[in-house]
């Protein structure tokens, strides 16, 4: 990025390896990436253990136990620049850690819920008045804080999707806009930010986009960035994990109909909106386009999670893959309707992909455009894919498919030759 700097962050070392041990593992360089997240962790654990910064609830001011003032930790995290400079270092770290081989590494990715929540909340949920100088780099900053803030929610909210925990922080929080269109953020110069910045649509906060697509009336919801998408369809996922993770029936955690109904239309509403984003592409090799890719890969799974539920989720990254693959098997199947349709199609669309490009392809090279989320998302569908599949088998009355449905078994059976196909290739 233009506006960034190493040389700007002389007080806050973390971010800095941080950043270098995210980019080291993009890299494949392994052991040095984790030699680089164990320093950074060290540093922000010594901030911690220092006791450095003591805040008081509601003020957002901090207290200082170190008297000596004049000490290189006591002058830590005194401004609110240097506070989001932590809170960015232990997202890069939790990132990091959350999907590494090492159990005890993703074992500690959990203990960074905490001190993430934390973080973001002295910093602000709300934000004050918009931007209105011609800056540019003061104007990033702002945009990279809001930014950081966002991602933490999303992250967070992966993490309890993924290790099924209770979200530490809650949609209903948070109030802060939501970020720039692509154009404006990616801005190589400052004359092509003033000239993108005067395009872009107006600025559009988080809870007004997000109770546009939950309200059972609303009118039509403000169109936002790539960005803002994803942001809107994590929120989504938590208001319905929370809401199944209510539910009476602890097994199934199945809603009743006129719930399901309701979070139905809300997904409706986001894909509607994503197709009207002017910034709306499905080409990952596009700058703009993996986010919004990213994004209808987590609404795919929200169509499977609201009527399909697995208890052991934490098996994905915890267990053996013996325990996993038992987990799968033992999943009770979604009951049978009418209503699993966009599941399904979203299942053997989220299979097509990876099958299309090429699995072992993926495999090797998947960091550069297939996130890890993708991969998530693909392995629940598969699963719940496979639960119809077998029901299908076991009804006699299976010839009673919806009509959109009919087309389903063969375009799962053509998957299965389609990779078979592949790997005698290979050979």
């Amino acid at each position: 990025m233009p506006t960034f700097s190493i040389e700007n962050y002389p007080d806050s070392p973390e971010l800095v390896l941080a950043l270098l041990a995210v980019g080291a593992q993009l890299r494949y360089e392994t052991r040095n990436a984790t030699k680089l997240y164990h320093a950074g962790r060290a540093i922000i654990l010594c901030r911690l253990k220092s006791g450095e910064v003591i805040c008081e609830a509601g003020t957002g001011r901090a207290n200082y136990e170190a008297q000596d003032t004049t000490s290189a930790m006591g002058t830590y995290c005194r401004t609110a620049s240097t506070r989001m400079d932590a809170l960015k270092a232990i997202l890069l770290l939790a990132t990091f850690s959350t999907w590494q081989e090492d159990q005890n590494l993703v074992r500690e990715s959990l203990d960074y819920q905490g001190m993430l929540a934390w973080c973001i909340r002295e910093s602000g949920l709300i934000d004050g008045a918009p931007f209105d100088g011609d800056d540019w780099h003061v104007w990033a900053r702002e945009e990279s804080n809001r930014r950081a803030k966002l991602s933490t929610f999303c992250f967070l909210n992966l993490q309890s999707l993924v290790f099924n925990v209770p979200p530490v922080l809650l949609a209903n929080e948070l109030d802060l806009r939501l970020p720039v269109t692509c154009d404006e953020w990616l801005a190589n110069d400052s004359s092509k930010w003033i000239q993108a910045r005067a395009k872009g649509p107006a600025l559009v906060r988080f809870q007004e986009a997000f109770v546009a697509l939950v309200q059972p009336h609303s009118e039509d919801g403000p169109v936002t960035s790539p960005f803002g998408n994803f942001v809107l369809i994590h929120a989504l996922l938590q208001r319905l994990m929370v809401t199944k993770q209510l539910c009476l029936d602890r097994q199934t955690q199945r809603l009743a109909p006129e719930e399901s109904a309701k979070f139905e239309l809300s997904l409706h509403r986001w894909r509607e909106q994503w197709c009207k984003a002017p910034e709306s592409v499905l080409d990952v090799r596009n700058t703009k386009g993996s986010l919004s890719w990213t994004a209808t890969s987590l609404l795919g799974l929200a169509h499977v999670r609201l009527y399909f539920t697995r208890r052991g989720q934490q098996q994905v990254c915890f267990g053996s893959p013996k325990n996993i693959a038992g987990d799968a098997w033992d999943a009770a199947p979604p009951k049978r309707g009418p209503q699993l349709v966009y599941a399904l199609l979203h299942a053997v669309h989220a299979l097509n992909i990876p099958v299309q490009l090429g699995i072992d392809y993926l495999a090797s090279c998947q960091a550069f455009f297939w996130s890890l989320q993708h991969s998530f998302c693909s392995f629940e569908a598969a699963i719940f894919l496979s639960k119809w599949l077998f029901m299908l088998v076991g009804d006699q009355e299976s010839a009673a498919l919806d009509s959109r449905l009919h087309l389903l078994p063969r375009d799962s059976r053509n998957l299965n030759t389609d990779r078979n196909a592949q790997q005698m290739n290979v050979k």
